[in-house]
């Protein structure tokens, strides 16, 4: 009975750093490319496009 408890106790110690492994292992490696294009930023005022104009009534009086 002591042999399977000490088999076991081995089982899960390689269980349990086989998955931190694996879940620190993609954080270490270089960092990804990100694919998009760049474009430059510009500081300018907010402006609108669209101005519509309208009125608004109550459904219920």
């Amino acid at each position: 009975m002591r042999q399977k408890s000490k088999g076991f106790k081995w089982l899960l110690i390689i269980v349990v750093v086989a998955a931190i492994g694996v879940y620190f292992l993609p954080q270490i490696g270089p960092p990804k490319e990100v694919a998009g294009d760049e474009i430059e930023v510009k500081s300018e005022d907010i402006s609108t496009y669209y101005s519509f104009s309208g009125s608004i009534e109550a459904k219920d009086r």
